[in-house]
């Protein structure tokens, strides 16, 4: 501030001597003293004003093109103030070079030659009036803030509110950033662009808003039309399907077509204004704005409703504090299942090879890596997994009932059936209370579910991320992150494909890392929750003398969230300093790694715990998943195990009674709908689904499986009939024997029940 106010006096007194500045020098240093421990916000505020002053005082009056240039820029450097876009430089050059880029620039030289031909002599709205530019501008600019800062964002929270809630901490986070974007896409297209027409020549000005209509409705059709299938989105708006993504961006016709349509567009503008028929172009732009307002009410609506939902699931949520024991008996038998969502068996021998001592921690275990699930993902896999071969996808496709039905039974019937034979039935964070995309369940709470039927319920997950993480949360750091991506996620979607690659940076968004912390992605809450309650799994288990025998499903879904741990103990830390050598394809595959091995190690952890107290050897003990890692690519592996093998290939390791042999491999042709038979089996005498009354049975595999390989759901969401298989030719595979040989997987023509 005082260097301002110097510089101002030497503009000012420019030929007077020491007494002609002794004064205005003197207020600058009296205020130096007066100001140097105030409010820095009031010293910026003060600095700034004077900066203005002197800007205005020097330029305004003989150079005001130069005026508003400056301001334009201060303009732009305020709008990134708050580090919006970590590194402007970079940032913003880039997006300036994106505008001027070669499609744009040969639309430039078409225009030009149009102009000074076609419009030739004529007087046309196109060359000749001011009132046109600035209706069209404000129509076109108040379409892409609806789409950028209503439509898209809204849109992307309803699609899984739940998730995001949890990511964010509340509905008022979500409220304050969805209302921070819009603030800031108002301000760009409305500060920034009436800015720029303001400045730019007459010729130009023409062009700019013919330009500017084009990519409103370019920017509709991206959005609708293109690449609205590039798989899963995570909370970090990354899509975890790398391969996908680079396939589909990276395709060179693609962007050649999508170049092609903008330059139609361009040209249809002009023939449509070339007999002063810009009520036409107006029209058009009325008619999409009004489409846009329409959804925008409607994605609010339905916010709203899901707002409602998740504020009144959270009021019962929050009345348990603190877990209930989880009570295993040193005098009877137990049965524990741990389940690990997306845990890929092929990556434990790689675990193995760096941890050899897990082989004795993981004593009596039996793995079977030549083990298939029966979907990619969880919404398909899951209910096989814990109730057996009539919950898999094919016979669930002729089953008439809804199917949150179907897959609420398959989840309970595991626990009951050990309830009824008069073992205390544990479950342990049941899936869909902390995965929300499996939330089917939503009439009353988890918790009243299973109490109703004699089942003890503990929600584990999320109950001491206080403990795991010492510092609190920077809370405002993590609403700024995810601010910026959606941001720049916002101009993803409505770019051409010829951008969309250079927007996406592989998931970055041309957002600069913090490289003195390579754990940016340990803000994600669903990680902190999984690692925490295997970590702390220990502290609420309860070892009792009775002789009554325990059965506990214990759900976790840290291998599912991809995250860098501490090496070489893969361990939570604030920060990370090493990661260890990458000897996979893709950083994607190394996180899933590194969750694996965390995953690994904290149960190993558990296990030590019960050997410790003398309830190793009575408790059989079983590791599963539902399904493999769709995003997976392991070391030495070709195209057919990265696309068919690794996606199916769940971990399955059994430990059965008073077993203590170094952990061996059994290379049998086994399916993960094969653990609730190995769960009760010479347990429970005549073990049968209490829904159905049919016997368990492995025998259903033994002329081999077939399974389903679309890709195409992992929502509850997306399951609105009583169908599961929506698709009229679902691409099914029939799998046997040994599932690492191609030729042990061949195509089956399924017939859909209609």
């Amino acid at each position: 501030m005082t260097i301002v106010n110097i510089i101002s006096c030497e503009l000012y007194i420019k030929s007077g001597g020491f007494k002609a500045r002794l004064q205005p020098y003197g207020l600058a240093f009296v205020f130096l003293v007066l100001l140097y421990n105030c409010s820095s916000a009031l010293v910026i505020y003060w600095t700034f004003n004077n900066l203005f002053n002197l800007i205005k005082n020097k330029f305004m009056d003989s150079s005001p093109k130069i005026f508003s240039w400056i301001l334009l820029i201060i303009a732009i450097l305020v709008f990134y103030y708050d580090g919006y876009i970590n590194n402007l430089a970079y940032s913003y050059i880039t997006l300036v070079l994106l505008t001027v880029s070669l499609p744009y620039l040969l639309l430039f030289i078409v225009y030009k030659y149009v102009k000074d031909n076609y419009f030739k002599g004529k007087e046309t709205l196109i060359t000749s009036t001011n009132k046109f530019d600035i209706l069209a501008f404000s129509l076109c600019a108040s379409g892409l803030v609806l789409l950028q800062a209503f439509i898209i964002p809204i849109g992307l929270m309803n699609s899984d509110l739940p998730l995001f809630v949890t990511e964010l901490e509340s509905i008022s986070n979500i409220v304050n950033i969805l209302t921070k974007n819009l603030a800031i896409i108002l301000g760009f297209y409305f500060i920034l662009g009436f800015g720029t027409i303001l400045l730019i020549k007459k010729d130009y000005k023409t062009y700019f808003i013919i330009g500017f209509i084009s990519f409103f409705i370019h920017s509709i059709i991206n959005y609708l039309f293109f690449f609205n299938n590039l798989g899963m989105l995570d909370c970090d708006l990354v899509f975890p399907n790398i391969v996908q993504v680079e396939m589909a961006l990276g395709n060179i016709y693609n962007q050649i077509f999508n170049a092609l349509l903008f330059v139609l567009i361009f040209a249809f503008i002009i023939f449509l204004l070339k007999k002063i028929q810009s009520k036409y172009v107006l029209c058009i732009i009325f008619t999409i704005l009004l489409s846009e307002i329409i959804v925008s009410i409607i994605y609010l609506f339905d916010f709203k409703k899901n707002t409602n939902f998740i504020n009144n699931y959270y009021k019962t949520v929050n009345k348990l504090i603190i877990p209930k024991k989880l009570e295993l008996s040193k005098g009877g038998k137990n049965v524990i299942i741990v389940f690990l969502d997306r845990f890929v068996g092929g990556i434990l021998p790689l675990i193995l090879d760096e941890k050899p001592e897990m082989k004795k921690v993981y004593s009596g275990f039996v793995f079977y890596p030549n083990t298939v699930s029966f979907y990619w993902s969880t919404i398909l896999g899951y209910p096989p997994t814990i109730g057996g071969y009539e919950y898999i996808p094919l016979v669930l496709d002729k089953d008439n009932r809804l199917l949150p039905e179907k897959w609420m039974e398959a989840t309970l019937m595991l626990p009951i059936l050990f309830k009824n034979n008069n073992f205390s039935s544990t479950v342990v964070d049941p899936i869909g209370d902390f995965d929300y995309n499996m939330q089917f369940y939503k009439e009353d709470s988890y918790q009243n579910l299973y109490t109703s039927k004699g089942l003890n319920y503990i929600k584990l997950s999320g109950r001491f991320n206080s403990l795991l993480q010492k510092d609190e949360r920077n809370e405002k750091g993590l609403l700024n992150y995810f601010c910026k991506r959606l941001y720049m996620y916002s101009f993803f979607k409505i770019s051409s494909n010829y951008y969309k690659k250079i927007l996406y940076e592989d998931g970055n968004y041309l957002l600069i890392r913090n490289v003195d912390s390579l754990n940016i992605y340990t803000t994600n809450k669903s990680f902190i929750s999984a690692y925490s309650s295997l970590l702390f799994l220990k502290d609420i288990t309860n070892i009792n003398s009775t002789t009554t025998s325990t059965f506990a499903l214990i759900n976790s879904d840290l291998p599912h969230n991809m995250h860098y741990l501490q090496y070489p103990d893969y361990e939570y830390s604030e920060k990370i300093t090493n990661i260890g050598i990458n000897r996979f394809k893709n950083e994607e595959s190394f996180k899933s790694y590194h969750t694996a091995m965390a995953s690994i190690l904290l149960v190993g952890k558990y296990l030590d715990y019960l050997k410790e107290n003398g309830v190793y050897d009575n408790s059989r003990i079983i590791i599963v998943a539902d399904h493999g890692n769709h995003y997976l690519t392991l070391p030495n592996s070709n195209n057919f195990q990265n696309s068919n093998i690794t996606p199916f290939n769940p971990i399955l390791m059994v430990k059965d009674f008073n077993q203590r042999f170094e952990l061996k491999k059994d290379y049998t042709f086994m399916t993960n709908a094969d653990t609730p038979f190995i769960a009760t089996n010479n347990l429970i005498d005549n073990p049968i689904n209490p829904f159905t009354g049919k016997k368990l049975s492995m025998e259903e595999k033994s002329k081999g499986i077939d399974i389903y390989m679309d890709i195409n759901f992992w929502n509850a969401s997306q399951f609105k009939t009583n169908r599961v298989i929506l698709d009229k030719n679902p691409k099914i595979k029939h799998v046997r024997d040994n599932i690492f040989e191609e030729s042990n997987w061949s195509d089956v023509k399924y017939t859909k029940n209609e």
